[in-house]
This record gives structure tokens, C-alpha cells and sequence, in this order.
């Protein structure tokens, strides 16, 4: 009996999981009011774990160390991640939480800056994520990119000038206007990444059981086909701040 309770305590030992992720509403972020972490995809891999019955805790970090932890860190789960080829053996990948369109935006009042293709962007400075996908995307296409930590930083540093894009979706570019005190009207979408856009993931570090992974699959499948998952996406969508 002794032995067989120290295998259970060992093996709900090994199933906590540490989950990390960065400040990017409404996906997720902090709220100032009660300090607790919320959004869209917060509120799915909350219910994600719930129903894989699988201990986990979240906290918010710069994303470039929460990335670092994601590769380097047993039991350590990650979202809202973008997929591309160079993370592809990188995780243990989940499933989509979150879809999206993808657009460099501009300061409207700045026509000069004009662009159709990838190549258009070339005389440019672009800001984007230090670790982030969209700066190893641009980047890739050869692309100057100036790194900051968040899309907070990249907002700010469009407002004065010091970069002529960024890239990000609406509903993200909406909450941190209205949260920095910006005038969402004074931007508009230069060109869109077509390959930018689409899923964000919820995904694992590769020294992760392959249980708990597949638990965290089976639940995120349940809720699709229960409509749980539609109907937390339907209300954050329409949600303002």
C-alpha cells in the first residue's frame, strides 16, 4: 500500500504543470482591476486543464523568457504560440486555441509608406517580438526588424516614429489602443501576412509525459464538439474593455 501511494504522489508530482505565457489582450493579459490573468485563450486552456484534470498554474512573462522556459523546462506548457517550421520538433503541440488575420499597420497619416508585397517592405523598419513567429517570418523574408518585448513597446514606438509597421491582429491592436490611450483610427493595415495568419497554439516542452499531452488534446477535442469552445471565443470576441 506504501508503495503503491508513493507512485500516485509521484505521479501527480509529475503532472503539474507550469503554464507561461505573454501579455497580449485580448488573448491573454493581466487584468488591473483584480490583478488575475484572463482573456480569450486564457479562459480555454483554463478549461482545457480542468478537464484533463491536470494541476497547472499560470503566470505572465516577457514572452522571449517564457519561450526559453517552453524548450528548457520540464512540465512547462505554453500558448498563445504561433506554428512555423523552425518550432515545429521544438513543442508538443495541443491544438489551435485562437485564429487570426495577421497585418502590418501604419500611421495613416504617413502615405509615403506604401507596400503590396513582402518586398515593398524592404526599405522599412518593422517592429516586432523579440522570439516572437512574426520576427522570425519577416526577418526570414530579409526584413529589418527592431525587437521589443511586447506589441505595447511596438505601439508606442510607431506612435513617435521609430518604426513605420508592425505586425498584429485586430483585436489585439483595439485593446492596447484603448489601453495606452491611442487613437485606433489613426493606424490602418498596410499589407497582410497571409502566412502569419491562422492558428495560435497551445503546446508543451518536449520533456512533457505524452499522457498529459493527450489528455490536454482529448479535452480541447470535447470542447469543440460540445460547443464550449465557440461559445467562450463568440463572448471575448465581442467583448470591449
Amino acid at each position: 500500500a506504501w508503495v503503491f501511494l508513493t507512485l500516485m504522489v509521484g505521479l501527480a508530482f509529475a503532472e503539474k504543470v507550469a503554464v507561461v505565457t505573454e501579455e497580449m489582450a485580448p488573448y491573454n493579459f493581466i487584468d488591473e482591476k483584480d490583478q488575475v490573468i484572463t482573456g480569450l485563450s486564457t479562459e480555454l486552456v483554463q478549461e482545457i486543464f480542468k478537464r484533463a484534470n491536470v494541476e497547472h498554474q499560470i503566470k505572465v512573462y516577457p514572452w522571449a523568457r517564457a519561450y526559453r522556459m517552453a524548450q528548457e523546462t520540464q512540465n512547462v506548457a505554453i500558448y498563445s504560440l504561433g506554428r512555423n517550421d523552425e518550432r515545429e520538433k521544438l513543442f508538443k503541440w495541443v491544438g489551435v486555441i485562437v485564429n487570426r488575420e495577421v497585418f502590418l499597420y501604419k500611421l495613416k497619416n504617413r502615405p509615403e509608406i506604401k507596400a503590396n508585397s513582402l518586398e515593398d517592405l524592404k526599405p522599412y523598419k518593422l517592429g516586432g517580438i523579440r522570439d516572437g513567429a512574426r520576427t522570425m517570418y519577416l526577418r526570414k523574408e530579409g526584413l529589418a526588424i527592431e525587437e521589443a518585448n511586447n506589441d505595447a513597446s511596438n505601439l508606442k514606438k510607431l506612435q513617435s516614429l521609430r518604426i513605420d509597421a508592425f505586425p498584429i491582429d485586430e483585436p489585439n491592436l483595439v485593446y492596447l489602443s484603448q489601453k495606452h490611450g491611442v487613437d485606433f483610427e489613426s493606424m490602418e493595415r498596410l499589407i497582410k501576412l497571409e502566412k502569419m495568419s491562422g492558428g495560435l497554439y497551445l503546446a508543451f516542452s518536449l520533456n512533457t509525459a505524452d499522457e498529459t499531452v493527450e489528455k490536454c488534446r482529448a479535452a480541447l477535442d470535447t470542447m469543440v464538439k460540445d460547443g464550449t469552445f465557440n461559445k467562450i471565443t463568440a463572448r471575448w470576441l465581442a467583448r470591449k474593455i
